[in-house]
């Protein structure tokens, strides 16, 4: 009974942990891409 009520938590977070992992690394590789392309406009 306790096994049942603990599979759909441990699901929810997990994939709850997985989706701010994930936003947060689209939220630097989106930061580093940024900050490359000003980089190749102040060089050229």
């Amino acid at each position: 009974m306790s096994d049942l009520f603990y599979i759909p938590f441990e699901v929810f977070g997990l994939g709850f942990v997985m989706a701010m992992s994930i936003s947060v690394f689209m939220k630097l590789l989106m930061n580093s891409i940024r900050h490359f392309s000003r980089n190749k406009k102040a060089n050229i």
